[in-house]
């Protein structure tokens, strides 16, 4: 599509993170594919938030994926990811890491392992509040 559209044409593609992200011990996923493709034109985004609302399907693990729903989620553990982020206090805000240090205090805490939400379009590990 890139090509076709010409030397000055963007494009947004919309994935979950483990399609997005780098190449694992077991897959090369699509995010490996186009950093290999467009380098440094390549930007991965990844959305968070510590608490609130979000529409997804329910998917019960070993049973199909059930209708579209209305899911709420309470504060993230104190030492993921998404409970630091929310801990700035800022309600919106996007971090640029590509500048980030490779060493000090900064740089170790980016290299230490962290949890965060995996949350698509198909939830396995949240309640449903409604069917909206």
């Amino acid at each position: 599509m890139l090509e076709h559209e010409g030397p000055e044409a963007k494009m947004a593609v919309w994935a979950h993170d483990l399609h997005l992200m780098g190449a694992s011990d077991s897959t090369l996923p699509l995010g490996a594919h186009l950093r290999r493709l467009y380098g440094d034109a390549f930007y991965m985004f990844r959305l968070s938030f510590n608490q609130g609302e979000f529409r997804s399907h329910l998917y019960p693990f070993g049973g199909p994926i059930g209708d579209l729903q209305t899911h709420r989620i309470g504060p993230a553990s104190r030492e993921s990811l998404d409970a630091s982020l929310a801990r700035t206090g800022l309600p919106l805000f996007a971090l640029d890491l590509r500048g980030a240090p490779t060493d000090g205090p900064v740089a170790t805490y980016l290299e230490t392992p962290v949890g965060m939400r995996e949350i698509g379009a198909a939830s396995p590990l949240v309640t449903t509040t409604s069917t909206n």
